[in-house]
C-alpha cells in the first residue's frame, strides 16, 4: 500500500511540475543553443541547461571540485552568449553558491530578460580567482 501511494504521489507531481513549466522550452534538447564549457584546474562545469519562454531566458547550471576536497570553490564564472553572426548578446561575471558547506557542488543561475537567438552559443569559463579589490565579485 504504501508503494502504490508513494508511486502515485511521484506521478501526480511530475504531472503537476511538467503542467507548470509548459511554457517553456529547453533550447539545448532542442539543439537551439550549443553550450561551451571551459574548465579550470580546480573545478568542472556541469549540468548546464538554458531554457526559454516568453519572458526571457534562464541558464542554470552546476560546478564541481574537480579534487575529493569540500569547501568553497574560489573564483567566479565568465559568462559569454554569442549569436550565429560573432556579435555578443550578454557578457558577464557571474557568482555561484555551495549547497552547503561542506558541498563539493556549487549552483549558478542567469535570468534574461531577452530571448536567446536560435543557434547562439552559451560559453561559460571558471576563473579560478576572483577580482577581490574592485569588490565587484562575491566568492562563495
Amino acid at each position: 500500500m504504501r508503494l502504490i501511494s508513494s508511486t502515485l504521489f511521484a506521478f501526480v507531481w511530475l504531472l503537476v511540475t511538467g503542467c507548470a513549466s509548459i511554457t517553456s522550452k529547453d533550447a539545448v534538447t532542442n539543439k537551439d543553443v550549443t553550450i561551451k564549457n571551459v574548465a579550470s584546474d580546480a573545478a568542472t562545469i556541469n549540468l548546464v541547461n538554458v531554457t526559454s519562454s516568453t519572458a526571457g531566458t534562464t541558464i542554470r547550471g552546476q560546478l564541481r571540485r574537480k579534487y575529493t576536497a569540500t569547501g568553497p570553490i574560489p573564483g567566479y564564472l565568465n559568462v559569454k552568449i554569442v549569436r550565429p553572426d560573432g556579435s555578443v548578446q550578454y557578457s558577464g561575471k557571474l557568482d555561484y553558491r555551495r549547497l552547503n558547506r561542506n558541498s563539493k557542488y556549487s549552483k549558478f543561475a542567469l535570468s534574461l530578460d531577452d530571448a536567446i537567438s536560435k543557434g547562439s552559443t552559451v560559453q561559460i569559463t571558471h576563473q579560478e580567482t576572483a577580482n577581490i579589490i574592485s569588490g565587484d565579485i562575491r566568492s562563495q
